[in-house]
């Protein structure tokens, strides 16, 4: 059986949302220092990334179940995007559908990786929720899941299953009020692959549930904040792009060549090295203080 060889960690749903009317867009590869037109089928994907082996057998099937969950997203992401300013877009459906995307993005792209790593070696299944149990006597069989996390499939598989984590017990937030669409109908913005601006470090699976902002499309952004400001200047939207520049650890890319080179050529560059990010950071969240 064909297996899947593209895996892409950030959805190729979600890229649409910054492509132009031609379905393109343009990448600014941060290691070259250059930029390029792309697609998002051609972009932000590694090949076999969500592909592992199981007695010496290779398998998609984290590819497989990631594809589903992102089925259920881009419909979601879809209605938001044709949405506009007048709507109550957020209902409770939708609010806890974007929220899985949310925490579903940050454990798949690549930065989070080594963390992803260390969860699956310092967590035991019964901290993070889950676990293997003997049909008969109902008894945890902690062996068989220590056994399980030294599969390098099933450590693959960590990728759909610690977004589940962040809705079970402790971690589960009831924010529901704090989530909002800002709508930007005159103005561009980028994302990365690395979208999701946090204010504060992660700590725990809360922390991707709370003080967030995340560009959704070229003219919607999606934010987690305990205050709805009053309105924005064009200053809020040239600093999150900043971030996210910033923060991406290769690539972003833009509907717009002209917009990137302009980020690129002058306050990108010109704060690399001046360790400005937590002073850009901080700016971000005050509009939200």
């Amino acid at each position: 059986m064909n297996q899947s060889k593209r895996h892409h960690y950030l959805p190729r749903f979600y890229l649409k949302g910054f492509t132009n009317k031609d379905g393109d867009f343009f990448i600014y590869d941060k290691k070259k220092d250059e930029i390029r037109k792309s697609k998002p089928d051609n972009s932000f994907f590694e090949k076999y990334r969500n592909t592992g082996t199981v007695k010496e057998e290779k398998s998609d099937l984290p590819e497989q179940v990631l594809a589903e969950f992102d089925n259920r997203s881009a419909n979601v992401l879809e209605k938001i995007r044709n949405s506009n300013f007048r709507q109550n877009i957020l209902t409770p459906e939708i609010l806890y559908e974007i929220r899985f995307f949310i925490a579903s993005t940050f454990w798949r792209i690549p930065q989070t990786d080594n963390l992803r790593e260390k969860i699956i070696d310092d967590f035991s299944f019964q901290e993070l929720g889950f676990g293997i149990f003997n049909k008969k006597s109902g008894e945890r069989m902690e062996e068989a899941e220590q056994t399980l996390k030294d599969i390098d499939l099933f450590r693959k598989m960590y990728s759909s299953l610690l977004p589940l984590v962040s809705f079970m017990g402790k971690y589960k937030t009831q924010n529901f009020n704090d989530w909002r669409i800002i709508h930007r109908t005159n103005s561009i913005h980028i994302t990365g692959d690395n979208p999701l601006i946090l204010r504060d470090k992660y700590e725990n699976f809360s922390s991707i549930q709370q003080n967030i902002i995340m560009p959704l499309s070229s003219q919607k952004i999606l934010a987690c904040t305990n205050k709805a400001p009053d309105s924005f200047d064009p200053v809020f939207n040239l600093k999150m792009d900043i971030m996210i520049l910033h923060q991406s650890d290769r690539f972003v890319c833009s509907s717009s060549e002209e917009y990137l080179k302009l980020l690129i050529d002058k306050p990108y560059k010109m704060t690399i090295g001046r360790n400005w990010e937590e002073r850009i950071l901080n700016e971000i969240f005050s509009y939200f203080d």
